[in-house]
C-alpha cells in the first residue's frame, strides 16, 4: 500500500504540530494516523507524537472479534486520558485514524481534521468535524 504525508504551516503559522503515522500489521491491516497539536498550547507537537504512537498501538490491539467501533470509542478515551495526564491538561491534539484490510474500512475522528474516500473520480468525507461551528449548524437545523 502506497502513503505519503504532507503538511503546510500556511501564511501565518510559523510550525505545524502535524505529526503522522503509518503501519502495517499482522493479518494484512494497513493503519495511518494523523494527529494536529492543538494550536495555543504548550507542546503541541509532543502531545501529537505521542498521540500517533498511542493510536497506532491502540490499532494493533483491536481484536479479530468484537465490536470494533465500541473497542475504537473506548480505546481512543483511553489514549485522550493518557495525553491529559501526560501534559497535565496543558496540552492536546485532534486524531483522525484509520485501519484497512481489503474493502473493509474502520475510522475514528477525534477534533477538527477530516477524513477522505478517494472513489473514482469522486472524493468523499467520512467524518464531521467537531467544532464549535459544526455544533451550531447542527442546533439550529433540528
Amino acid at each position: 500500500m502506497k502513503h505519503w504525508e504532507i503538511t503546510d504551516t500556511g501564511l501565518i503559522r510559523h510550525e505545524n504540530q502535524d505529526a503522522f503515522g503509518f503501519a502495517q500489521l499482522p493479518g494484512g491491516y494497513a493503519v495511518a494516523v494523523v494527529c494536529d497539536g492543538m494550536g495555543g498550547m504548550a507542546d503541541g507537537n509532543d502531545a501529537s507524537e505521542a498521540a500517533v504512537e498511542a493510536m497506532v498501538q491502540l490499532f494493533r490491539s483491536l481484536l479479530e472479534e468484537g465490536d470494533v467501533p465500541r473497542q475504537l470509542r473506548e480505546g481512543v478515551l483511553a489514549v485522550s486520558d493518557g495525553i491529559f495526564q501526560r501534559f497535565q491538561g496543558r496540552s492536546g491534539t485532534t486524531a483522525v485514524a484509520v485501519r484497512i484490510l481489503g474493502q473493509e474500512l474502520h475510522w475514528l475522528s477525534v477534533g477538527d481534521s477530516a477524513i477522505f474516500l478517494k472513489r473514482g473520480e469522486c472524493v468523499f468525507q467520512l467524518n464531521e468535524e467537531h467544532t464549535c461551528l459544526n455544533d451550531l449548524y447542527r442546533r439550529e437545523l433540528r
